[in-house]
């Protein structure tokens, strides 16, 4: 945890114009004068820890966080004539953020994939305790069925499972009664329940 808040550290947190706006008139004057500095800088020290929060809690990495967080930030600064203003910004940026992240995650596993199909290799048992093998069996089943999922679906178990965001936070966010969140995140795991079950050990 002390590290974590120590690469934190270094995202600035310095004092600009406009920080006393709230969020959608910050967004409306950026959009209206994109060449400003200033309204750039006020969007970035306000919402670049927050991206890098959740970029490290995704990747685990602070470094490649620190990176993805610049990323997504200059995405943000392209794509923001594009926001509609039906949902809250700070929304709106944690959805570009996990959609970015995940996104990088599924090209790294695709390139790992790739690299491990072409480099010649053996396995050997010795290598592994049968608790140890066992558990990776399960792990890289996990990570197969969750792969299957969509962004959104990816997303949601984000938030539930790993944020531990409450269901009627989520609720809220997704604009439907908490039920029917309860319904959604049941399906969900259902979903991947079934996904998993039907990876063949054999093909692993």
């Amino acid at each position: 945890m002390k590290k974590e808040q120590e690469a934190q550290s270094s995202i600035p947190h310095r004092q600009y114009p406009f920080q006393q706006l709230d969020d959608e008139t910050l967004v409306r004057q950026l959009i209206a004068q994109p060449a400003s500095k200033a309204l750039r800088e006020a969007l970035y020290i306000r919402f670049a820890p927050l991206i890098y929060e959740r970029a490290l809690a995704i990747v685990r990495d602070q470094a490649l966080a620190e990176d993805l967080t610049h990323d997504i930030i200059l995405k943000i600064m392209l794509k923001i004539k594009s926001f509609s203003f039906r949902s809250s910004f700070r929304y709106w940026v944690w959805r570009v953020t996990y959609n970015h992240c995940i996104n990088f995650i599924n090209r790294k596993k695709k390139e790992i994939t790739t690299d491990w199909e072409k480099a010649p290799h053996t396995f050997t048992e010795t290598a592994y305790e049968p608790t140890g093998l066992h558990q990776e069996v399960q792990l890289y089943k996990l990570e197969q069925a969750i792969q299957q999922l969509s962004e959104q679906e990816c997303a949601m178990l984000w938030m539930r499972y790993r944020d531990n965001i409450p269901v009627a936070e989520m609720a809220a966010i997704y604009q439907i009664g908490e039920s029917a969140m309860k319904m959604r995140l049941k399906r969900l795991r259902d979903k991947l329940a079934n996904i998993y079950k039907s990876i063949d050990d054999e093909q692993i």
